[in-house]
């Protein structure tokens, strides 16, 4: 993987570095790492979300938003639908306690569950709205749009809807300036 060593990249070694002198210094290495039991929010998830990062922008800049999109909104369909069928009750796998209650999808906690989906429902939009799109991909964004908003608010975390707020209100922005 090779990138380009700009400001991106450069900022995400440096949140990198910090999250790693964080983790070893802590009194607790094994939670910091980890996350505490239930949550699993430590450094290796963090420094998960920086490589995801750096994947991210590489392929940005190489192939374009829309095969981005796509991909995201391939991922997060599976989220929402999973999130949905727990919210219906309806969910294969026994957690017995194991992770979070209610509605958590793939995540494994609702926090991380209602940003995903928050996440997902503005990118539905841009395809729903698009007047250039094919009639089926509109209307299937616009089910997952809908089906997202949903389904961040069934995890009863606070931050869903304020995430999903804030993420239409910059989509709203965008259009209105001409986007």
């Amino acid at each position: 993987l090779a990138v380009p060593w700009g400001w991106t990249p450069a900022s995400a070694a440096g949140f990198a570095v910090a999250v790693v002198i964080a983790a070893v210094g802590s009194d607790d290495r094994t939670v910091a790492l980890l996350g505490t039991y239930g949550r699993w929010i430590g450094a290796v998830l963090y420094l998960a979300c920086a490589l995801l990062f750096l994947v991210v922008v590489r392929t940005f800049r190489e192939r374009g938003v829309d095969r981005l999109l796509v991909a995201m909104l391939a991922g997060l369909t599976c989220v929402v639908a999973y999130a949905l069928a727990q919210h219906a009750g309806i969910d294969p796998i026994d957690w017995d306690g194991l992770l979070s209650d209610g509605v958590f999808a793939s995540m494994g906690n609702p926090n991380f569950a209602a940003a995903a989906m928050a996440v997902a429902a503005p990118l539905a939009c841009r395809w729903a709205l698009d007047p250039r799109a094919d009639g089926l991909v509109r209307g299937g964004a616009a089910v997952l749009a809908l089906a997202a908003a949903g389904g961040a608010v069934a995890t009863g975390s606070v931050q869903g809807p304020v995430a999903l707020g804030a993420g239409l209100a910059v989509l709203a922005g965008v259009l209105v300036m001409g986007g």
